[in-house]
């Protein structure tokens, strides 16, 4: 057991599905592993926190930055 993993989301939408059990008409194709994120969402195996996107330092390896975010991702990256 090693409790409950935090999960830092930008996507207020994939935030919405992981955390509200209802289903739309839009939303009852969706794919197997979200079920499995809500699942684990409401066993409070996982827990969905909201980052801005300008904070996301996952964006400092999947997105092209300008110089300044570019040196705060690296920094906390890299522990300098």
């Amino acid at each position: 057991d090693v409790g409950c993993t935090t999960v830092y989301e930008d996507n207020e939408g994939a935030m919405y599905l992981a955390i509200n059990p209802a289903t739309t008409p839009n939303s009852k194709h969706i794919d197997i592993r979200h079920h499995f994120i809500r699942e684990r969402v409401e066993r409070e195996e996982f827990k969905i926190v909201h980052v801005p996107s300008s904070l996301q330092h996952a964006d400092f390896l999947t997105k092209p930055l300008h110089q300044g975010a570019f040196f705060l991702h690296r920094q906390f990256a890299m522990n300098l």
